[in-house]
């Protein structure tokens, strides 16, 4: 990381070995991203699933760049049943690069999901037809 005061490189120093400005806050927001998607992924896998969304979108909004960021939070999208917030999210994922394997991973488990919940509402409705 160059120094913002005095343009010279300071690499992961907290301050400048050249001037000494302190870096610490531009590293924290640097490493911002990455530390609430680290949160998001732990939520999510805990079941905590719309707290781990929130993480990730703002992860997402934070680092828009970052493929494993954005497959994250499709990921969790899926598992909280959010499918048309996933598919939002997955669309541009497949259109920039449609031979990611994760991504047409994803893109199926989503196809399946959508197919199943059809069948579900079909048989609900034919059963509450047969019901009634």
């Amino acid at each position: 990381m160059k120094c913002p005061v005095c343009d010279r490189e300071a690499g992961t120093a907290r301050a400048c070995p050249s001037c000494g400005a302190d870096l610490g806050a531009i590293q924290a927001i640097r490493e911002l991203p990455a530390r609430l998607a680290a949160e998001g992924v732990r939520l999510a896998k805990e079941g905590r699933l719309i707290a781990g969304v929130e993480r990730l979108q703002a992860a997402a909004v934070l680092a828009p760049e970052d493929g494993e960021i954005r497959r994250a939070l499709v990921e969790a999208l899926v598992e909280a049943g959010l499918d048309e917030l996933a598919w939002a999210h997955l669309r541009p994922m497949l259109a920039a690069n449609g031979r990611d394997p994760a991504a047409r991973r994803t893109a199926e488990k989503l196809r399946r999901r959508v197919r199943i919940r059809s069948a579900v509402n079909r048989i609900v409705r034919a059963f509450a037809d047969y019901v009634s």
